[in-house]
C-alpha cells in the first residue's frame, strides 16, 4: 500500500481552503503487501477539503463530473445556503462559491441539461422554488438564473424522468397538502397533483431547512423505467408514505404507508414489472429490501414488506439507492453510514437480490453519507462529510479507480 500524504493552501473568492489529501490504494487503511502497485493519482484518492473559518458547516448534496473532468461538488453551508466546489480530475481545488441569498437550500441532486449541470433551490423569503445552472465558464461557478417557480412552495426533492423532464415533491402550507409537480424537459409545467395531510406536519417540513438539528425526513421522488409510473416519499393522510401515481396526470394509484413519522420508506429505484429496491426504517432500525414486490396499487403497510435488518447502519441516516451497470453486471448499489460513523457502500446483484460486496469509507474522523456517482472512468466518486478534529464539519470526497469498482463485483 503506498500512502502519500500533501497538504495545499489555495486562496478562493471567500475564505482559504487548507486540502489534505491521502492517496491510497485501498480507502481504509489494514495491513497488506508493501508490493502493492502504484496508484495513478486521479483514478484513486481521498481529499478532505478544510476551510480555516471554524463557524462554517459543510453538508455535501451532490457530486458529477464535468466534460472537462473536473468535478462539480453541491453542498449547503451553514445548513441553508448553498454551495458550489469545483476541483480537477485529481481533485485539486478550483474554486468554490457561497450564495446565501435568495438561492438558499438547494436540492439534493445536479442534473446534466443540454451540457450544463442544473439544481433547483429554494427562496429564504417566499419559500417558492428556483431553477439554477452552475456556470463552468464564470471563475467561481457563480449560479445563472434560469426559471423561477412562484407556485411551488417549500420543495423537498427533485429528480429527472425518463422523458427528460423532472418531477418536483413540494409542500402547499396553506392547503396542508403534499404537491407534485411535473416539468417537461424544457422546465415549463406538464401539471401539478396534491395529496391530502390531515395533520399540521409544518414543522418537520421546516426541521429539513432550518438545521435545528431536528430529524430531516427521507423525502424523495422517482419513475419507473417507462415513465408510466411515479412515486413520492413524503406525507399523507396522518402519516409518512411512499405514493404511486399515475405518469400522465398524477392521480393517486396505491400507497405504502408508514406509521406517522416512526416508519417508512427510507430509499427506492424501480428495477422491472412490480420489482423495487427499497430500504426502510422503522423507528430506530434499518431494513434494506433490494429485490422486492410491491402492490402499486395497493394500500399497504411499509413494515409488512419485510427486508434485512442491518443494525450497524445509524438510526436516521440518510439512504441512496441507485441502479449501476458494473463491469457487466446490473447491479444495486446502497450507499449510507453506519454506527462507527463510516460511509458504507451495499453492492447487490439486482437479478437475485444477492448481497455481492460492501465497501466502507474512512476510519480516523467520523463520516457521514453524502452521494455517489458514475466517472467517465468507469469508476466511482462519493462525497461524503467529515468531522475535522471531530467537531468542524467539512467536504470529504473518495475516489475510486474502475479496477477497484469492478473488484467489488468479483
Amino acid at each position: 500500500m503506498k500512502i502519500i500524504l500533501r497538504k495545499y493552501i489555495k486562496k478562493t473568492t471567500g475564505p482559504w481552503l487548507l486540502l489534505i489529501s491521502t492517496i491510497i490504494s485501498g480507502f481504509v487503511i489494514t495491513g497488506c503487501d508493501s508490493s502493492d502497485g502504484d496508484v495513478a493519482p486521479k483514478e484513486n484518492f481521498v481529499k478532505i477539503y478544510n476551510n480555516e473559518l471554524f463557524d462554517i458547516t459543510y453538508n455535501p448534496l451532490d457530486v458529477k463530473q464535468a466534460a472537462d473532468g473536473s468535478y462539480i461538488i453541491l453542498s449547503t453551508a451553514n445548513e441553508t445556503d448553498t454551495y458550489l466546489l469545483r476541483v480537477d480530475e485529481f481533485g485539486e481545488f478550483i474554486s468554490d462559491t457561497t450564495i446565501s441569498t435568495p438561492y438558499t437550500n438547494p436540492l439534493s441532486e445536479l442534473f446534466l441539461v443540454n451540457g450544463d449541470y442544473h439544481f433547483f433551490s429554494m427562496d429564504n423569503v417566499t419559500l417558492s422554488t428556483y431553477l439554477l445552472k452552475v456556470n463552468l465558464s464564470d471563475s467561481n461557478q457563480t449560479p445563472e438564473l434560469v426559471q423561477s417557480f412562484p407556485d411551488i412552495i417549500y420543495p423537498l426533492h427533485a429528480s429527472q424522468v425518463p422523458d427528460d423532464g423532472f418531477l418536483i415533491q413540494s409542500y402547499n402550507r396553506d392547503a396542508r397538502s403534499t404537491a407534485l409537480t411535473k416539468l417537461a424537459a424544457n422546465f415549463n409545467q406538464s401539471w401539478q397533483a396534491e395529496y391530502e395531510v390531515l395533520e399540521d406536519v409544518e414543522g418537520s417540513i421546516i426541521a429539513k431547512f432550518a438545521g435545528t438539528g431536528e430529524r430531516s425526513l427521507p423525502y424523495f421522488t422517482g419513475a419507473t423505467d417507462d415513465g408510466s409510473v411515479y412515486f413520492l416519499n413524503g406525507f399523507f393522510n396522518f402519516s409518512f408514505s411512499l405514493l404511486f401515481v399515475n405518469g400522465s396526470n398524477g392521480d393517486l394509484i396505491g400507497t405504502l404507508n408508514g406509521l406517522r413519522e416512526e416508519t417508512g420508506i427510507s430509499a427506492a429505484v424501480h428495477l422491472t414489472g412490480d420489482q423495487y429496491a427499497l430500504s426502510r426504517f422503522s423507528f430506530e432500525e434499518n431494513f434494506i429490501l433490494p429485490n422486492g414486490a410491491v402492490n402499486i396499487q395497493g394500500n399497504d403497510f411499509s413494515g409488512e414488506i419485510g427486508g434485512n435488518e442491518f443494525p450497524e447502519i445509524q438510526p436516521e441516516a440518510k439512504v441512496v439507492v441507485k441502479k449501476l451497470d458494473i463491469n457487466g453486471t446490473n447491479a444495486i448499489v446502497y450507499g449510507t453510514e453506519t454506527k462507527s460513523k463510516q460511509m458504507v457502500l451495499y453492492i447487490y446483484d439486482a437479478t437475485d437480490g444477492s448481497l455481492i460486496n460492501a465497501k466502507y469509507f474512512g476510519n480516523t474522523n467520523p463520516y457521514e453519507f453524502g452521494n455517489f456517482a458514475l466517472t467517465d472512468d468507469g469508476g466511482l466518486a462519493i462525497v461524503g462529510r467529515t468531522f475535522v478534529a471531530g467537531r468542524f464539519p467539512r467536504i470529504a470526497f473518495f475516489k475510486m479507480s474502475q479496477e477497484e469498482v469492478n473488484s467489488l463485483i468479483q
